[in-house]
This record gives structure tokens, C-alpha cells and sequence, in this order.
């Protein structure tokens, strides 16, 4: 069988969630391709696997410009009375931009199937024009439910003019690698999954092995240094987490590592090192709270402080602190009381209870392969 998996090129944050399942796929005996933009094609070769380029970058940079620029959020609009998106708007004009090179692409490589990633709309509307099954899989937490509905009037244009009629844009089914204690609500079918950590490729530094004392890890994400109004308070965390004496690992992207400046000896900086490399062994994880960072954290078991800058990231570590496993931290708060909190959750067992039965949770989902046997049997 060929399985095309596709998604537009926002960087490796959309593409990693989906490498599990292709890598199912193809150990399972199916043909695998990944069709994305020029931009993210280094990635997709990292990870092992083919790739198609779908027509060049400069199709979505305008999009993807107006999600970086200052006044972006909130991001919603007022549309004929109703108060839409502007984020489900943006990603619609993306479509519009994808829709012709994909349609190219399924037409081309004829897949029996496509797995899109969630805010790739054109995949569904090209998988009904095409008469490919369409399958949907989620980044993490469904952050996106409460907009669905403005999902079809945002792309009415494009599909009208696609000669289509009403398309589900959710597909056949979604799978979902996110543990039900932290799900969202959606009405519609899931195939859940576990969630397999997948954050890249890198040369691992000796001091990885960790030491006697408490270790914390503060990572920002590998996406957040490209936002225009973007305040970077990483540094401020670490040097106050610094204080208490335990071993701090600081994993960030090579922007943020430029923008850190001199830190204290007990803090190993870990540039693009893949999370799950760096998290055996920490006790503590704090982050902006994007999505792989939410869900490998929650995968090695670890309790996580989550100081959240979109609005995804604060559904993320409202969806955390339910389970008790994290909890918010305040970043414009001075560096003793972060110190404090920090401490606090670092002495109080039951977030690491808590983090360890949802690492158990994740466990007892189904794996991948499994996922990929039945989406095969989906299509048969």
C-alpha cells in the first residue's frame, strides 16, 4: 500500500509527531512518502525517510509571516456577525497556496492513502477530489475543538472551487497520541495511539549520564525565537532555578542558546539536543508548554512547570494540571519566587506520582504498528 503523509512547513514541530507512524508504516511493508514544503525537506531526510517537495516555500511565507509579526494575537476576527479565527483564516489561505501542488502530488504518486497533520487543510479537501481516504493526526492535545466550527466557512472559496460539496474535514478518523486523562472534547472518531517521542537527531554531549544532585530541565521549544514580539525568559528561569544548587540543563535552539549569555557552572546548555535525549534522569522539566514538549515530558514520567506564551500552550498546562502532574509557573515573576516554586514542586511527591501514571497512561495506548494495521484496514 502507499501512504502519502503530508503537512505545510510551519518547522519540525509539525512534522516530528507524525515520524512514529511513518515509520509503522514502512516497517510494516508500505511504501512511505512525506509531501511537504522545500523548507522542511532537510528534516523529513533526517528522519529516514523520502520526501516530495510540494511547490516552493514562498507560497505560504506570507502566512506564516502574519503568525510571527507583533499584534498577531489574539488572533480572531469578526465575521459576518460571528467572531471567527484569524489563526483557522491563515491556515486556510495556506490551503489555498498548498492545494494545487498536493493536488499535483496524489495525482502523481497515486497514494491508497493520506495522513495529514491537523491544520494541513488542503489534505482533506485534495484526498475528496482525488478519492484517496483521508486520515487526520493531531499534534498533541486538540487545542483547535473549540474552532472547528470555522473551519468549512474559511475554506468555502477554495472549496467551491474545487467543484467540491460539503467535505469532513476531520477525515476518515483522527489519531490521537495524546493520553485521555489530558484529552480535549471533539465530536469525532479517534484512533488513539501512544505517544512515541520523536524530537530529531543529534550528537549526544558525555554529561548527558547525569549526577548525584536534583536535575532540572528548562527548554524553550524550537519555534518560539520566531515570533517578532517574543520574549525570551529562559535565561531568567535558569539563572533563578541556578540558585538552588541543583544540576540545570538548559536545551535550547540554537537562537535562543545565542540570546542566553553567561550562565552559572552548574548549568549544562544542551543546543539542539532532542528532548528525549536530555530527559532520563531530570526530575523536573519547565517550558513555554508547546506540544511535543508537553507530551515527550509527559512520556518520561516527569513533572512539568509550564510557563505558557500562545494560547496553545495554556490550554496544554490547563489540560497538565488536571492530572497533577504540572502545574503554571509565572515568568514575570521575580527570581526568588520562581526559585521558590521551583523548589516547592521539586520537594512535593505527588507530582511525580502524578507524572508517572500518566507515563503510564501513554504506555498502555495503542502502539503505532498496531495504528497502522488498522488504518490499512480502513482502506481495504
Amino acid at each position: 500500500m502507499r501512504v502519502m503523509i503530508t503537512m505545510w512547513a510551519w518547522g519540525p514541530s509539525h512534522y516530528q509527531p507524525l515520524v512514529p507512524l511513518a515509520w509503522a508504516f514502512r516497517l510494516a511493508g508500505h511504501d512511505v512518502m512525506i509531501a511537504t514544503q522545500p523548507r522542511l525537506t532537510r528534516h523529513v531526510l533526517r528522519s529516514g525517510l523520502p520526501a516530495m517537495p510540494l511547490g516552493t516555500d514562498e507560497e505560504v511565507s506570507a502566512a506564516v509571516e502574519r503568525f510571527l509579526k507583533p499584534g498577531a494575537l489574539p488572533r480572531k476576527v469578526q465575521v459576518g456577525g460571528k467572531t471567527e479565527s484569524r489563526t483557522i483564516r491563515d491556515f486556510a489561505q495556506i490551503a489555498e497556496a498548498m492545494a494545487g501542488p498536493l493536488t499535483d502530488a496524489v495525482r502523481a504518486w497515486r497514494p491508497d492513502l493520506i495522513v495529514f497533520e491537523e491544520t494541513t487543510y488542503a489534505a482533506p479537501l485534495v484526498a475528496e477530489l482525488t478519492g484517496v481516504p483521508a486520515v487526520r493526526h493531531l499534534l498533541g492535545l486538540d487545542c483547535l475543538s473549540p474552532l472547528r466550527w470555522t473551519e468549512s466557512p474559511a475554506l468555502a472559496e477554495l472549496t467551491e472551487r474545487l467543484g467540491l460539496g460539503m467535505v469532513d474535514l476531520a477525515g476518515r478518523v483522527t489519531v490521537d497520541a495524546c493520553p485521555p486523562s489530558m484529552q480535549v472534547e471533539g465530536d469525532f472518531p479517534r484512533q488513539l495511539m501512544r505517544y512515541v517521542p520523536y524530537n530529531g537527531t543529534a550528537e549526544l554531549p558525555s554529561w548527558l549520564d547525569g549526577g548525584k544532585r536534583p536535575r532540572v530541565c528548562v527548554t524553550w521549544g524550537t519555534s518560539m525565537y520566531r515570533f517578532e514580539y517574543y520574549d525570551f525568559v529562559a535565561g531568567k528561569i535558569i539563572k533563578a532555578v541556578a540558585e538552588l544548587g541543583v544540576d540545570v540543563v538548559a536545551a535550547l535552539s540554537e537562537a535562543d542558546r545565542r540570546a542566553l549569555g553567561p550562565m552559572p557552572d552548574n548549568v549544562h546548555v544542551a543546543e539542539t539536543v532532542p528532548l528525549g535525549a536530555v530527559l532520563p534522569g531530570c526530575d523536573l522539566v519547565i517550558s513555554q508548554g508547546g506540544m511535543g514538549t508537553t507530551l515527550t515530558t509527559a512520556a518520561f514520567g516527569v513533572p512539568h512547570l509550564i510557563a505558557p506564551v500562545l494560547p496553545d500552550h495554556k490550554v496544554n498546562v490547563g489540560q497538565l494540571a488536571k492530572t497533577g502532574a504540572g502545574d503554571v509557573l509565572d515568568a514575570g515573576a521575580d527570581a526568588a519566587s520562581i526559585a521558590a516554586r521551583v523548589a516547592e514542586v521539586l520537594a512535593t511527591p505527588s507530582f511525580a506520582e502524578a507524572a508517572r501514571r500518566v507515563q503510564a497512561e501513554i504506555a498502555a495506548q495503542p502502539l503505532p504498528a498496531t495504528v497502522a494495521d488498522k488504518l490499512v484496514e480502513l482502506v481495504r
